[in-house]
């Protein structure tokens, strides 16, 4: 639903004093931040992880090797996608990841 031309006025002056008040913020708000996809990416992972460990028991009770092996897929998944993302990120990318969601005060 559209806004209407007063509310699309109100909205501008919002904008305008809050690039005012605070130029950063204003800032990151026009570039949108890329942070947001990050975590989101953290939680579909460890969500993975999770499943995967909570299915891997469930073959073996089950007497299915099927739903061990997915499983164990799904777990090891998660564990790469979140171990990888964080803990073995290259210096120089989460240097620039941090600069990126942190713009330099001017």
């Amino acid at each position: 639903m559209p806004l209407s031309p007063e509310e699309q006025e109100q909205l501008e002056a919002i904008e305008h004093y809050l690039s005012l008040d605070d130029p950063d913020l204003a800032q990151k708000l026009r570039a949108g931040s890329g942070g947001t996809r990050v975590k989101a990416r953290h939680v579909w992972l460890s969500l993975v992880l999770l499943m995967g460990i909570m299915v891997l028991p469930v073959g073996p009770a089950a007497k299915f090797l099927a739903v061990a092996v997915v499983g164990f897929i799904l777990a090891a998944v998660g564990a790469y996608g979140v171990l990888g993302n964080s803990l073995f990120q290259n210096p120089q990318v989460a240097a620039r990841e941090e600069s990126r969601e942190k713009p330099e005060r001017r």
